[in-house]
């Protein structure tokens, strides 16, 4: 339970939206918007339910913000002390360009952070790159991983690298990434529920590495690249059988879609973002599992997994329950990568079981 929850206050990062201490109501619940630093990294989260409850930490992923978990927050918050974070180089936290953007010292800060609210015990939900986040959270030094009470991990790899059809990781970690976050196409078209065709990643990094090597400005290259991804888009709206693998299937209400969409057009977002996937890959993170981060897992861990996500198969996550006796697979119907607003009933009702469930 939190000794002494203590928002301390400092300056919003430049382009914030909320204030310091601002309620906004989502869900019938009510939601209060902080601002925090620890070294150099300034942080926005967002707090629901009484803070004398037992404490649950929400890790969104990418395109995403806090508020990506806004239906489970405000299903636990009758219950728990729910906190939900911008994380570092996504919404209103941090993003200067000269910060590190590592997952292990991004770990790091954060542990700073939660001290520093008075958070010691406390549950933790990921999605996607909040579950790496909280991967290496676990690996804090002086038995942090004591302090996580348990751990749902949604929507990342486990015993297996990333299945194919996988993220374009290099075109993320490029300055043509930085191109693809800004663009309107960008997040909105990855929440479709029609088949969506990847950029072909190789062919766009060559092709604009030679636009940069005989110098056609970034503006020209900029426009080039947002054309080729309109056109793309509308090729695959107006396809009779479009192409390429869909990573949704249940609705998301538009209106979430178009906030999430906000949110990452922040200012700083789309130059920030490609930091974070400089310093890693996918069989890079596969590595750091295998070899030491999950060994750190000592706490119980539950999988929660969309079981229509063509990219991570039920057979990547075979045999794992049978190797570690402390994990355990869930899987959530009629729901691909985003499960959490696909189908969030089942997905607050998976974490409330979960967390209701005695060690």
């Amino acid at each position: 339970m939190p000794q002494n929850f203590n928002p301390l206050a400092c300056e919003p990062y430049p382009g914030a939206v909320n204030d310091h201490g601002e309620i906004e109501t989502l869900k019938g619940v009510a939601f209060t918007h902080w601002h925090s630093s620890v070294l150099r990294s300034r942080y926005h989260y967002v707090s629901a339910g009484d803070p004398a409850n037992p404490p649950i930490v929400f890790l969104h992923g990418l395109p995403e913000s806090w508020y990506a978990m806004h239906y489970q927050m405000a299903h636990l918050a009758s219950d728990y002390f729910c906190i939900g974070l911008d994380l570092k180089g996504y919404g209103q936290s941090e993003k200067s360009l000269d910060e590190e953007y590592s997952f292990a010292h991004c770990a790091f800060e954060l542990g700073l952070l939660l001290d520093k609210l008075g958070i010691h015990t406390f549950s933790l939900v990921g999605h996607d790159r909040g579950s790496v986040l909280g991967d290496h959270l676990c690996n804090l030094p002086n038995g942090f991983n004591q302090r996580i009470t348990k751990f749902a991990r949604m929507q990342q790899s486990a015993n297996h690298p990333h299945a194919q059809p996988r993220p374009p990781h290099k075109l993320f970690a490029s300055n043509v990434g930085s191109m693809l976050f800004s663009s309107q196409n960008f997040p909105t078209s990855v929440y479709a529920r029609q088949p969506v065709t990847p950029p072909p990643e190789e062919q766009i990094l060559r092709a604009f590495g030679k636009l940069e090597a005989i110098g056609v400005p970034l503006r020209w290259r900029k426009t080039l690249f947002q054309r080729a991804l309109a056109r793309a888009a509308n090729s695959n709206n107006n396809s009779d059988a479009p192409q390429g693998h869909q990573l949704t299937h249940g609705e998301i209400d538009p209106t979430v879609i178009a906030r999430i969409h906000r949110e990452f057009h922040l200012p700083g977002v789309a130059e920030a973002v490609p930091l974070t996937f400089r310093l890693t890959n996918f069989d890079k993170e596969y590595e750091d599992r295998s070899n030491f981060l999950f060994d750190n897992m000592t706490m119980p861990v539950r999988f929660i997994q969309g079981e229509l996500d063509p990219g991570q198969p039920a057979s990547d996550y075979t045999g794992l329950e049978e190797i570690r006796p402390n994990f355990s697979i869930q899987w959530i119907a009629d729901a691909g990568h985003f499960l959490h607003l696909e189908n969030p009933q089942a997905v607050n009702k998976a974490l409330e079981e979960f967390f209701a469930e005695a060690d």
